[in-house]
């Protein structure tokens, strides 16, 4: 019996949530907060089935706030060496890599620009 989804979107996007749990566990083991409102949200949009979607169509919109304040959580994470899930979203190789639209990498790749400019204040 396999417990593989045959479908592989589907099979990406519970790969995908596997290593947001993966990163949670990671942000609460270096003892930093993990917004449960977040996780709420995550786990909603994934059994709605858009959690790879939502996320893509959101980050493909960023722009930077106008309170750098704004991506402190964000540059807390990447000061300790723990993924953003903008990083987990555009991981290279990643079975959801296929998934992912060039607006979304660039969101994400913009987000994380922010968040390092951010870094040496946290």
């Amino acid at each position: 019996m396999s417990i593989t989804p045959s479908d592989p979107r589907l099979a990406a996007e519970n790969a995908f949530r596997h290593a947001l749990e993966e990163r949670r566990h990671q942000i609460r083991d270096a003892g930093l907060r993990f917004d449960p409102r977040s996780e709420t949200q995550l786990e909603k949009a994934y059994d709605e089935g858009n959690l790879l979607s939502g996320l893509c169509e959101g980050v493909a919109r960023f722009k930077p706030p106008g309170d750098p304040v704004r991506l402190q959580a964000m540059a807390r994470l990447i000061k300790r060496g723990i993924d953003t899930w903008e990083h987990v979203l555009i991981r290279p190789g990643a079975p959801w890599e296929r998934y992912v639209t060039p607006e979304a990498r660039r969101g994400a790749r913009a987000a994380i620009a922010e968040a390092q400019k951010v870094v040496p204040f946290v």
